[in-house]
């Protein structure tokens, strides 16, 4: 993954055996080396996406980049991103494109909830997350979004309802929805 994000002008960090690695190698100084690397690329314009993949201590991590103009696309995949993360998230000034996929605990309506009215959010991807119909009902305040992807695989817990297409339908500026 490492490999393929760098490739993307990106870099990951991952977790092996519960402790927090970053190309597979299990140390806080290399942790620290590669928030280092992260903040120089931003600063530098080398970058503005940032990928962080089954991380923990995700929200802590996420802190690094508290108000980061330079970010504009996000990725959490499998990680243990909460709600309490999704609100320094919310406070990225120019973030554009972002990806909630899975996790535990996984981020649910109130963490979606906190990106209300964000000014430049025009990509949303939420797969595998605990929104039900009254967490989307807060999209219809992102006034930019322009892509949507909802998914929860079948062997999930439902959590969406038919009232869900009613939120839906009041997202007028969406060009694609998946």
């Amino acid at each position: 993954v490492a490999m393929v994000m760098r490739a993307l002008g990106a870099w990951a960090v991952g977790v092996a055996r519960n402790s927090i690695t970053v190309d597979g190698i299990q140390d806080r100084q290399y942790v620290n080396a590669w928030l280092a690397k992260q903040q120089a690329a931003l600063r530098s314009g080398e970058q503005s996406h940032v990928y962080f993949y089954e991380t923990r201590n995700t929200d802590t991590l996420l802190q690094q980049f508290v108000g980061n103009a330079a970010i504009e696309r996000l990725t959490f995949e499998l990680t243990d991103l909460s709600d309490d993360g999704v609100q320094i998230i919310a406070e990225l000034p120019r973030i554009e494109r972002l990806t909630l996929y899975g996790g535990r605990p996984r981020v649910g309506d109130r963490g979606i909830g906190l990106l209300r009215g964000h000014p430049t959010l025009t990509t949303l991807k939420i797969v595998n997350i605990d929104v039900t119909d009254r967490g989307l009902a807060v999209l219809q305040t992102l006034h930019h979004l322009q892509h949507l992807t909802l998914c929860r695989h079948e062997f999930r817990e439902k959590l969406l309802t038919d009232g869900a297409v009613e939120e839906l339908r009041n997202l007028t500026g969406l060009v694609k929805l998946n």
